[in-house]
């Protein structure tokens, strides 16, 4: 879609990580409604999320880490932007964590199960509200207004902070 490899490397991850949600919200309502479900299904459901978990915080590491700082030194008048997207970084790992949190009491706690889809609900509009915004926003202003050296050095930055 872009082509500085640190911004498609945003691009990109936006997609996998919407594309993620619907089949984890599907299960979900499944075992809502049904009353039968096995063990090894929450323990499959627990690992997809889990797995969701980690893709999500590397890249909030890496837009926070990277991203964010390269665009405030360079652009200051993204600053207040970029503190509301640090603020919906807050508020989605705040819905992943509940998310995993029900999850673990599913087998317990019937309950869990809409608990669960609450907090899956809510960070699928967050997190379609958020990439929205930064891939229609602040990624194009980042790609019409930063210049080559920039985006040579955040793509180093980038690869050493997916390193770790």
């Amino acid at each position: 879609m872009d082509q500085h490899p640190a911004m498609e490397f945003f691009f990109h991850s936006h997609r996998e990580l919407n594309a993620a949600l619907p089949k984890i919200s599907v299960t979900l309502q499944r075992m809502d409604h049904d009353k039968h479900f096995s063990r090894a299904a929450i323990g499959e459901l627990i690992a997809e999320v889990d797995l969701l978990r980690r893709e999500v915080e590397e890249h909030f590491r890496a837009e926070e880490n990277v991203l964010f700082p390269v665009l405030v030194k360079a652009l200051p008048e993204l600053e207040g932007p970029v503190t509301g997207l640090l603020s919906e970084h807050d508020d989605m790992r705040y819905c992943v964590n509940g998310l995993c949190q029900a999850l673990g009491r599913i087998h317990t706690d019937r309950a869990a199960i809409r608990e669960a889809l609450t907090y899956a609900t809510n960070y699928t509009r967050c997190l379609a509200d958020h990439t929205g915004l930064e891939d229609r926003t602040l990624y194009r202003y980042a790609s019409n207004h930063l210049g080559e050296e920039q985006f040579h050095q955040m793509h180093l930055d980038l690869e050493r902070t997916l390193a770790r």
